[in-house]
């Protein structure tokens, strides 16, 4: 919240906003009355965000206007309940020439950027270029609490009502990435009219990657337009396109849109999705490090990609999964290899340092069936080989499913779900075997 300070001398007058809850203080009648003059200079300092000029602007003050305390008293409480600033104080000096004042403002550091998830009538440059002339100290990024918030989605409803988009209205969302964590955005949004997408555009894109794109993205036609669903499709369905072909710096601007239909109810919208492919990038090598448990001899058969070839990206996280997996046959259940790439652009190739994370080796716990009867179950556990205080196998269900054909009647449909429950303190693992049995068909 802003601090509030109030001062009264002979000749000069110092004061701040009161707090929302806290009562201004009452001045006498013939103080307030003696500031009263013609506005002869106004200084407004400390704050980097913003220029003098574009605070002038929002403090509606003129050089010759008539003034009086109480004037500068409803700038500071504005400027304060923006919730821009931490400090916002004021200074004048009433003479028999007339009144100066100075601003003190200190900038708030607890703000966030802005988002625009679905104003499909407007192009960004246009939206942001609007607000700022609507809203003077609207730059992109916005407090977490205060009324500047609010009056960008004022202008926002305002801009819909005068480009004729009826029954829309604007959403504000305080946005976080993580449930009960910080809000990280402020998003906005048009609700009562359907936004759909027709088709996808991909300004950038090659000849050869253009249908794969408009492949990747046809299960979002029909979809409602969003940004943020469409970043995610950028980044899992449409990147990949690039990746198996050893573009690695290839990326994806944030869409925009073009209305082709519209109605009352409905804006149908071309999405345009720009991409920058960037070149290729082929094998400069793989160097691995971490792995003890394993030698290098022992994991390298499980990576497909060899020097001089174009980088499949996509290949090779799958292939660094099975990596993970053979570590999970020896109970370290939590071993992962992070693949660290160095690009070099003048010879196009790509080196990858494979860092392997081996952890804690677990070992088996308990084991839990569900869904059996007395005698099965009886069976089934006799067949669990893998005995508690082992060395856990994480591959080791897989196998076990073989050996329960054995002992299931074969006129039985029945299904496993295994669980793994991970005790940390332990090291331990224990394991229960969900089963649905039906009579097959």
């Amino acid at each position: 919240m802003p601090k509030f300070k109030v001062i009264l001398t002979a000749l000069v007058l110092t004061a701040g906003i009161l707090a929302a809850q806290t009562a201004p203080q009452k001045k006498p009648a013939r103080a307030a009355a003696a500031a009263a003059g013609k506005l002869q200079r106004i200084k407004i300092t400390g704050s980097s965000r913003y220029t003098p000029e574009q605070m002038l602007s929002f403090s509606g003050l003129h050089i010759g206007d008539t003034v009086e305390n109480e004037n500068f008293k409803e700038v500071t409480q504005r400027l304060g309940e923006t919730g821009l600033f931490t400090d916002v104080a004021y200074s004048f000096t009433s003479s028999s020439s007339g009144i100066e004042v100075d601003f003190q403002l200190v900038d708030s550091k607890k703000l966030v950027p802005s988002e625009f998830e679905n104003f499909v009538w407007f192009p960004d440059d246009d939206l942001r270029n609007r607000l700022r002339a609507s809203v003077p100290l609207f730059q992109g990024e916005l407090p977490l609490d205060g009324t500047l918030v609010d009056t960008v989605g004022d202008a926002l409803q305002a801009f819909l009502a005068f480009g004729g988009v009826e029954n829309a209205k604007v959403d504000i969302m305080r946005h976080s990435a993580e449930e009960d964590g910080p809000v990280d955005s402020i998003v906005y949004s048009v609700s009562g009219i359907n936004v759909r997408i027709r088709s996808f555009e991909f300004p950038g894109a090659g000849e050869a990657e253009l249908p794969k794109l408009i492949d990747a993205a046809k299960r979002q036609q029909g979809e409602e337009y969003l940004r943020s669903k469409l970043r995610i499709l950028s980044r899992v369905d449409l990147m990949p396109v690039y990746l198996r072909e050893g573009k690695l710096r290839a990326k994806f601007g944030d869409s925009q849109a073009k209305v082709v239909k519209q109605d009352k109810e409905e804006a149908l919208v071309d999405a345009v999705i720009p991409v920058e492919e960037g070149r290729q990038y082929k094998l400069g090598g793989l160097e691995w490090s971490g792995n003890k448990l394993f030698p290098t001899a022992r994991l390298e058969p499980s990576v497909h990609l060899q020097p001089g070839q174009l980088v499949d990206a996509i290949q090779l996280k799958a292939d660094l999964t099975k990596v993970n997996q053979i570590y999970r046959t020896k109970g370290y259940i939590n071993a992962s290899v992070d693949p660290q790439v160095e690009l070099d652009d003048t010879q196009g190739t790509a080196s990858y340092k494979l860092i392997v994370k081996e952890g804690d080796q677990y070992k088996m716990g308990e084991l839990e069936l569900v869904g059996l009867d007395d005698k099965t179950k009886v069976k089934a556990q006799e067949a669990w080989a893998l005995r508690e205080g082992e060395p856990y196998d994480g591959s080791y269900a897989k196998s076990y499913l073989k050996t329960l054909r054995d002992i299931f009647p074969p006129n039985l449909d029945w299904k496993m779900v295994v669980h793994e429950s991970v005790n940390e303190q332990d090291k331990t693992v224990d394991v229960t075997l969900h089963f649905t049995v039906d009579p097959a068909r």
